[in-house]
């Protein structure tokens, strides 16, 4: 059992032990993105907009009396109840960042430790030669006499350079950077929807 094995077992473990924070968050995270969802219609009501569908814009709209009344006493009902489901959400969301985290160190060194050259490095080192990553011609300068004209090359092998040899290794460290994005990670817990560890 190699070092890549434990740290996929370790990752297991930890999905397994913090399944109650994913669910826990996930519960959360819908009912945080569902009253966003429904603050943003009531809002659109109560200043005589609706959002048409088909046209994909906001046209505005003449709503009836009670109709204005139910939706501003939701409105104010579900936007006092917006701040504790979103202290329930921003819990759970910090502990399933923190979860994420683990993943996203332990993905990196899985990948890493899967894809470094260990091998090459060492080939290279000892013997430059021996990784050719191409081949070059250079002419041969011969005397020309009138009888035989041909052009002489000289075919050398080019060694692969130390930036080739990780070429891999960092393609597969920036997927696993890009798999578990800050930018991509905030933008998700800020409107509610589900983070998952891919």
């Amino acid at each position: 059992m190699g070092l890549t094995m434990t740290l996929a077992l370790l990752s297991d473990m930890v999905s397994f032990f913090t399944i109650h924070v994913f669910y826990f968050y996930t519960v959360s995270a819908r009912f945080y993105a569902i009253m966003l969802h429904i603050l943003s219609s009531l809002w659109k009501l109560f200043r005589g907009k609706k959002r048409n569908v088909l046209r994909q814009r906001i046209d505005s709209y003449s709503y009836d009396v009670d109709q204005l009344l139910l939706g501003t006493l939701l409105f104010t009902v579900i936007f006092f109840l917006l701040p504790t489901t979103f202290v329930f959400y921003l819990y759970f969301g910090v502990l399933r960042l923190l979860v994420l985290c683990l993943y996203a160190a332990l993905a990196f060194l899985t990948e890493g430790l899967n894809h470094f050259p260990l091998y090459s490095l060492f080939l290279s080192l000892s013997d430059p030669k021996s990784l050719p990553s191409g081949v070059s011609f250079s002419a041969l300068a011969v005397p020309q006499d009138a009888a035989r004209r041909a052009s002489y090359l000289v075919l050398h092998s080019r060694t692969m350079a130390l930036g080739a040899l990780f070429y891999h290794y960092t393609r597969a460290l920036r997927d696993v950077v890009r798999r578990y994005s800050p930018q991509t990670l905030l933008s998700r817990f800020l409107v509610g929807d589900i983070m998952i560890a891919t």
